[in-house]
């Protein structure tokens, strides 16, 4: 995995400065467009960079982890039986490797949230996005107390609503936990 905030610079030295096809900071052009579909092509032009920093540098452990989870869910034995039943492949797939394979991918996915909000307040601050972390980080600079514990608050709601979505998907893809 790349750092954020070392691909976001690298982005915008390739894309903002050299070949000059995004901005590189801020989230609306000055003067803003006046119609609402300009407004939001221009939204989403200023969002391709720090939305691409962001995939490339957190992808890559994800898909490394879902590969390893779900090769190692396919060597199992019960995977084995079932296509010595002979049980259509896609069956096999999506019956025994995914609702399998599942469970360790969501958990690891929602432990790994704090990681995701520390990426963004990383990938904000480089790209002067004005978000949540770009927030978070000028409140830390300022030293203001009431602001770091609200926006803490904030991600640990955040938190902990994922967690209780993945004890509803838990329900739903393991059979075991009902």
């Amino acid at each position: 995995a790349l750092p954020t905030w070392w691909l976001g610079m690298i982005l915008i030295l390739i894309f903002s400065f050299y070949l000059r096809l995004f901005p590189f900071q801020g989230m609306r052009s000055t003067p803003p467009p006046a119609d609402p579909l300009g407004n939001f092509l221009d939204l989403l032009w200023h969002a391709a960079l720090p939305i691409i920093t962001l995939v490339i540098a957190l992808s890559g452990s994800w898909i490394y982890i879902t590969r390893s989870i779900v090769i190692t869910t396919a060597q199992e034995d019960f995977v084995t039986a079932a296509r010595a039943k002979g049980f259509p492949e896609k069956l096999v797939l999506w019956r025994y490797i995914i609702r399998v394979a599942a469970p360790p991918i969501l958990t690891n996915l929602i432990l790994a949230l704090p990681v995701y909000l520390g990426g963004a307040i990383l990938t904000e601050t480089v790209f002067g996005w004005p978000g949540m972390g770009l927030l978070y980080y000028n409140s830390i600079m300022a030293v203001d107390e009431a602001l770091i514990l609200a926006l803490t608050y904030m991600y640990t709601l955040i938190y902990i609503a994922c967690r209780f979505i993945l004890e509803i998907l838990y329900i739903i893809l393991d059979p075991r936990v009902r």
